[in-house]
């Protein structure tokens, strides 16, 4: 078995500093924040689900964007929301 003569020390066993350069991300400010949302992608205004198709194919598998998406519009009259 391996015994360090200096106990005390695990310096050998640390991790190395991370670079400065992997901080570099600057923090938001308060112009980005002001900015207006980004508009929905045309294709989340419509939605294949629940609509009748004359096709079997059309409605077996939703489009990839329709799913994973939540828009909501606060402002809007009536208010919107979309999953």
């Amino acid at each position: 078995d391996y015994v360090p003569e200096n106990l005390d020390s695990v310096a050998e066993f640390e991790a190395p500093p991370s670079p400065e350069s992997s901080y570099s991300q600057v923090f938001p400010g308060d112009e980005d924040f002001a900015k207006d949302p980004v508009l929905v992608p045309p294709q989340l205004q419509t939605t294949v689900l629940d609509t009748d198709n004359r096709k079997e194919t059309d409605s077996s598998k939703p489009q990839h964007v329709v799913l994973n998406h939540l828009f909501t519009e606060k402002d809007g009259h009536p208010s919107l929301l979309s999953l």
